[in-house]
């Protein structure tokens, strides 16, 4: 055994007997289920320690269900990328330019989501000294031997937050881990958070997070695989989450220097440099969609392009010609359960190109766009509940969709209003 791995043990001996439920004896040999817990939490801290940072795909299936419902609804789905560096857990949209340094909930209109499944409850309840374990003995897990053991955290060692609205508190948890029973590897997390405080409108909430070894770079981790979050409100109600984690990989900036002369043949043509253009306030700037966005497939974060249709003059000169490039992202997908089905359809345009020009677009709707059977007027098309979804943000436009399954085909077109602040430079 070499000097690094001793250390290491010995330090989380101290640590796991500091922790123990039984008494340390100074004249007794350790048990063997302390010492096991000690090397489990040596392993999971080491493999923290080594672990680059990295980015992961992560695709969410939100549902609810009443108090007396049988079964789950749909709410939506939703396609991010989760990022663990410099210890923290970062979030963006699926090919956006950085990740977000925000709460995830204000990234996320509307149902539950939450932070920490990804590798942040791991630290809290193997690396920390809040956790205190029992050993809970031998056991198969899908077909595998494995060795577990029960925890629990109190709220006033706790970290783990809940966030419901405005409503936030600390909350305190216990739940159970299994370790393949000869690797040692982690398996499954199960955490039950069961000490909420008064003011956050949760009465329960239930994860199980899979582990399973990943190669990152030359090497492989133990990282999450899928996880279940079961909230459960006051009444009785249950909002799920299912998340599958995929496609995990590190990220990294590298360069390559050459000090030779380059082959003519191989260099590209000069280009001028991208001239950052802001567009003023109030255009309207009509957007034809390249490809279809098909409910059966779509989700929230998806990217979609549009064109522009027509060109865009202020007092004669052209700011957006025909043809211009625009990108933009599903920022909100819900249905409502009527006799006549109204999906809701949430779009954001954010950015702009056209030959060496680009820049932000910030805009909404210009008007209401209400699709599927006719009616005479909007109050019948659309139920009163489903005109003001709950996401608030002025630069997503809505679009109603009256029918069982929604459609928005290669061509639909739409007229979109400029908003302020249009034209911040992308970096």
């Amino acid at each position: 055994m070499n000097g690094r791995v001793h250390c290491g043990l010995i330090c989380l001996l101290a640590t796991v007997l500091s922790n123990a439920q039984e008494k340390y004896d100074a004249n007794k040999p350790l048990s063997a289920e302390t010492i096991l817990l000690a090397r489990l939490r040596y392993i999971v801290a080491e493999n923290m320690q080594r672990m680059p940072n990295y980015t992961c795909g992560m695709a969410i299936e939100r549902s609810v269900r009443s108090a007396k419902g049988r079964r789950f609804q749909l709410v939506d789905n939703l396609r991010l990328e989760v990022a663990l560096a410099g210890g923290k857990e970062l979030y963006s949209w699926p090919g956006a330019e950085k990740f977000e340094e925000r709460d995830l909930t204000d990234m996320v209109s509307g149902g539950a989501i939450g932070t920490g499944d990804f590798a942040l409850h791991v630290k809290s309840i193997y690396v920390s000294n809040s956790a205190q374990f029992t050993y809970a003995g031998k056991e198969v897990l899908n077909g595998i031997e494995a060795q577990s053991f029960r925890f629990e955290i109190p709220r006033s060692m706790s970290g783990y937050s809940f966030r419901v609205g405005p409503a936030e508190g600390i909350v305190g948890y216990k739940g159970q881990v299994w370790h393949n029973a000869e690797s040692l590897d982690l398996m499954r997390i199960e955490i039950d958070v069961h000490d909420i405080p008064q003011h956050v409108p949760i009465a329960r909430g239930q994860s199980t997070i899979d582990y399973a070894r990943v190669r990152i770079g030359e090497s492989d981790f133990t990282l999450p695989r899928n996880a279940t979050i079961v909230l459960t409100d006051h009444t009785g109600g249950e909002s799920r989450n299912h998340v599958v984690f995929t496609n995990c990989r590190q990220f990294a900036g590298e360069s390559t220097l050459r000090f030779d002369d380059p082959d003519p043949a191989l260099l590209e043509p000069v280009t001028a440099a991208p001239v950052t253009v802001t567009l003023p306030a109030g255009l309207d700037v009509a957007l034809r969609l390249k490809n279809a966005i098909d409910g059966t497939k779509a989700a929230v974060g998806d990217p979609f392009e549009a064109t522009v249709s027509r060109d865009v003059k202020v007092k004669g000169q052209l700011v957006l010609p025909k043809g211009a490039m625009v990108s933009g992202r599903i920022r909100y997908i819900n249905v409502g359960r009527t006799s006549t089905p109204v999906h809701v359809i949430g779009l954001s345009v954010e950015r702009f190109a056209f030959e060496n020009k680009k820049g932000a677009f910030h805009a909404t709707l210009a008007e209401p766009v209400v699709l599927g059977r006719t009616s005479s007027r909007l109050a019948d098309r659309v139920p009163l509940n489903f005109r003001e979804p709950e996401f608030k943000d002025p630069r997503v436009g809505v679009i109603y969709i009256v029918a069982p399954l929604f459609r928005l085909p290669s061509g639909f077109t739409a007229n979109w209003r400029t908003l302020e602040s249009s034209g911040v430079q992308q970096q």
